[in-house]
């Protein structure tokens, strides 16, 4: 289950963009199609090497499956604290994330000082943030564009302490870092990214 979880993370913060798909009649079906691919995915990566085609696989997904398994599936697998993911695909690697997020367990999680922005945060609040991503051999990076909480604009350094709180595993006791590149979990090679669907390449 824990291999699933990561796969499902990266996917997620892979596969963002600029049009909500939330409005939109999401249905069980999609998101039973999208678990039924995650899971291929996490068994295709912990296949022994040698144990599958040399031919690689490619597996597609829409983001209206990816959202309709965020919103029916995903509950159980999403840190506490984070509400109502949503993701879609604008293609050429821009990507864009929201979702509604906790403030005040991140600012109480430490001290903080006056100086600190974190120290004004509080309540839920819709987060966004838009962005570069680039995959090849196994590999990630992100570079970030822009983000906010609520309307308002917020540095990367104010956006990495969120991803840091919420990333958090005992894989990766210090969360995920903005600036540092990735592995791909479960030997995904790249990331292929077309307006409204992805392309995973193992």
């Amino acid at each position: 289950m824990r291999r699933r979880v990561h796969v499902l993370t990266v996917l997620c913060a892979l596969v963002a963009a600029t049009a909500w798909s939330a409005g939109q009649d999401l249905t069980n079906r999609e998101a039973d199609t999208m678990e039924q691919k995650v899971s291929a995915v996490t068994k295709r990566g912990e296949a022994k090497p040698g144990a599958a085609s040399a031919k690689p696989m490619r597996t597609s997904f829409t983001e209206r499956e990816l959202n309709a398994y965020l919103k029916f599936k995903a509950h159980a697998q999403l840190p506490e604290g984070v509400l109502d993911p949503q993701v879609t695909i604008a293609g050429d690697r821009r990507l864009t994330g929201h979702a509604i997020v906790d403030l005040d367990a991140v600012r109480k999680s430490k001290e903080r000082t006056w100086l600190d922005p974190v120290a004004y945060l509080s309540g839920s609040v819709e987060v966004n943030a838009t962005g570069i991503l680039q995959t090849s051999n196994g590999k990630g990076t992100f570079q970030l564009e822009s983000a906010t909480v609520g309307s308002v604009p917020i540095p990367k350094s104010l956006l990495q302490e969120l991803v840091s709180y919420y990333s958090r595993s005992s894989d990766l006791p210090g969360g995920f870092d903005l600036d540092k590149p990735f592995d791909l979990p479960a030997n995904i090679r790249e990331v292929e990214i077309q307006r409204g669907a992805a392309t995973v390449i193992q």
